[in-house]
């Protein structure tokens, strides 16, 4: 078996037969019998502890990017949240280093294209520019 680490300072999730329980209740409240509907053996438990992402950018940039395309570096880091982002490395715009455009869904529920490179050992995401993606860009986050 696999070694496991347990990091103790992390919040602790409800057991398996707790969240049952919880189904229950809501179940009697709502006439819906899910006593028998769920088996505890198929129930898991996720904690994922990950290190926090860091973000930098230019402030003068962040400006200049919300008048030109009504979207700031604020709300573009929240693109970096989804889970289904499509990275797409993009070599034709810098020989200095490797950038990339996360297509993604912000907090606002718009599909971004965030233009972004990694520094200082890849621990700091440094935002360049983002967008409201094309419809081209949409579809392909949509459909792939």
């Amino acid at each position: 078996m696999p070694h496991r680490t347990i990091d103790e300072s992390a919040p602790r999730s409800p057991s398996s037969a707790s969240l049952l329980r919880i189904l229950v209740m809501i179940s009697s409240r709502n006439s819906v019998n899910l006593e028998n509907q769920f088996d505890i053996s198929l129930l898991y438990i996720y904690n994922v502890v990950m290190k926090p992402l860091r973000f930098e950018w230019d402030t003068g940039k962040n400006i200049e990017n919300q008048r030109k395309h009504g979207v700031s570096f604020e709300e573009a880091q929240a693109v970096f949240l989804d889970e289904n982002g499509l990275l797409i490395h993009d070599p034709d715009h810098s020989h200095d280093e490797d950038r990339f455009v996360l297509l993604g869904l912000s907090a606002k529920v718009r599909i971004l294209a965030v233009c972004h490179c990694f520094r200082k050992s890849d621990e700091i995401i440094r935002i360049i520019s983002s967008r409201k993606a094309t419809r081209s860009e949409q579809k392909r986050y949509r459909e792939r």
